[in-house]
């Protein structure tokens, strides 16, 4: 998804389409207006452990962020600003999470205990994924990124011998059985560092704390 500095976006309004009021008392809403609400909410949230969230959420549609507060170095410019890594919105939060933990418990660079999450709860499926894209459009998560896809399959473990593995599984190894390209991954690691470091970062956009991403700058 292209990213975008939401504060200088302009956005054309676009109505809602009028299926039960008269078209003189519907209010005219736009994407810009929809997502910075959006984002305003779900950084006004502390993140909370992941393994708490997986246990004591309950099976609601909802979407999150996930922030990364480990070791790895390629990841520091994250750990040091509370930038989100991934942005996803499922059916089923609790179960979701529980699926991440497997995940990152199966690589070899990635523990579980170093990942928070903000949730922001909806109503339905369809809201949440429409919560994610605004999230996904603002934030810019390097998870989330074409060149890096890969962490939110829903296949873990072994999988076929011949399976390709996804660009995410070539950088962090382990979930898979199959033999990393060391080419790739390489490249790969350059790629995350200029994405987080290099000009026109998305972590350039944003003012921060020692707690975190507060608000864009």
């Amino acid at each position: 998804m292209r990213c975008t500095q939401l504060p200088a976006h302009s956005a054309p309004m676009r109505p809602i389409p009028d299926l039960l009021a008269p078209a003189d008392s519907l209010a005219v809403l736009d994407d810009r207006t929809l997502a910075l609400a959006i984002l305003e909410d779900v950084l006004s949230r502390p993140p909370l452990p992941l393994r708490v969230v997986a246990a004591r959420a309950t099976p609601t549609p909802a979407s999150y962020l996930l922030s990364y507060h480990g070791p790895l170095e390629v990841y520091t410019p994250l750990a040091t600003t509370g930038w989100p890594m991934y942005a996803g919105s499922s059916n089923d939060i609790a179960d979701r999470c529980r699926r991440h933990i497997v995940s990152l418990q199966l690589v070899r660079d990635l523990a579980p205990d170093d990942f928070g999450v903000v949730l922001l709860p909806s109503q339905t499926h369809a809201a949440a994924m429409y919560a994610e894209s605004c999230l996904i459009e603002a934030c810019c998560p390097v998870w989330n990124q074409r060149w890096l896809r890969g962490f939110g399959s829903k296949s873990t473990g072994r999988g076929r011998s011949g399976q390709r593995l996804s660009p995410w599984d070539q950088f962090h190894l382990g979930r898979r059985p199959q033999r990393a390209d060391d080419t790739i991954c390489d490249e790969l690691a350059r790629r995350v560092e200029r994405y987080l470091t290099g000009p026109g970062a998305p972590l350039a956009a944003w003012t921060t704390t020692p707690f975190g991403v507060t608000q864009l700058g």
